[in-house]
């Protein structure tokens, strides 16, 4: 089977098999991110997926619960090939529970309402956006790529398409000149989606990315851990679901504090939570531990 180096794939992944679609990502202009590192940037043919499909299946029929399309915007794919490696993967493993896939959200607007509803009948049924931040300045700063409209239109046609949607921000991102607006802004874009799940990251300084250099060179002075927590506070008090609850994580490998809870219902939890943190009745996880 074949993979392309660094392998990306979310912490909620961990015990997927990993089919590689594309290499690389449809859009390499982020300033934080890893994936602006590599160098190709391409969807892999048809036959090629589904050759790794079938040697998978051989290897894996009866062990396969999950599948992950691997790699950064899987979803760049032609329609096509994301729907016939999808029902490939249907018919190779009957223990088959959820097939994902990450997606930058012009990646999502690119294809059409009917489009993603056949993506999703064909079994792609869970989409992993980087929203990163409801800030429009954030975005063009780290060079994201689309407007917060965008990203907002993205993600409700593809919940109204059926795909179940896990969301990822980045606290932090927005730096010291623009945490409140970052923190603000995300807040009403969440309450706007109404995501099935968000996760919330903190910024990672990743060597040789663009972001480093904004650092060294004092265009973007990184927030502290008060500020951090500021941020998370700010979105947990301002988050207003509109369209169902919120299944809120804090709990990658790069956050400062741990939470688990559900929004609207679970905020004061969630609340209190922080507060304690505020005050250190609770532990931040060291420096040392926190990864991608």
């Amino acid at each position: 089977m074949f993979y392309s180096h660094p392998v990306f794939r979310p912490p909620s992944e961990r015990d997927s098999l990993l089919i590689q679609v594309t290499v690389g990502c449809s859009r390499r202009s982020c300033t934080f991110c890893l994936s602006s590192l590599v160098r190709d940037a391409y969807v892999r043919d048809r036959d090629s997926v589904l050759a790794d499909i079938a040697e998978a299946g051989e290897k894996y029929r009866d062990t396969t619960r999950k599948v992950f399309f691997l790699s950064a915007s899987a979803i760049a794919a032609d329609t096509a090939t994301l729907v016939a490696a999808a029902a490939k993967c249907r018919e190779l493993f009957p223990n088959l529970r959820s097939i994902s896939s990450y997606a930058h959200s012009l990646d999502v607007q690119r294809k059409s309402d009917a489009e993603l509803s056949e993506i999703a009948g064909a079994g792609l049924g869970r989409l992993y956006i980087g929203i990163e931040s409801g800030s429009d300045a954030v975005l063009r700063f780290v060079r994201k790529g689309g407007t917060v409209r965008q990203i907002e239109q993205a993600c409700l046609r593809a919940a109204d398409a059926g795909i179940t949607l896990s969301c990822q921000v980045i606290l932090g991102l927005g730096g010291v000149r623009l945490t409140r607006e970052h923190a603000e802004g995300t807040a009403r874009l969440l309450g706007e989606v109404s995501p099935h799940y968000v996760g919330f990251l903190n910024l990672m300084v990743v060597p040789k990315t663009r972001l480093e250099e904004d650092v060294a060179a004092g265009r973007f002075e990184l927030v502290d851990n008060d500020q951090y927590v500021d941020e998370l506070e700010t979105m947990i008090e301002g988050i207003e679901p509109r369209r169902r609850p919120i299944v809120v994580r804090s709990n990658h490998p790069s956050n400062y504090l741990s939470l688990a809870g559900t929004l609207p219902q679970d905020r004061e939890s969630l609340l209190e939570a922080i507060r304690a943190a505020r005050v250190g009745a609770a532990r931040f996880s060291e420096e040392f531990l926190r990864n991608l």
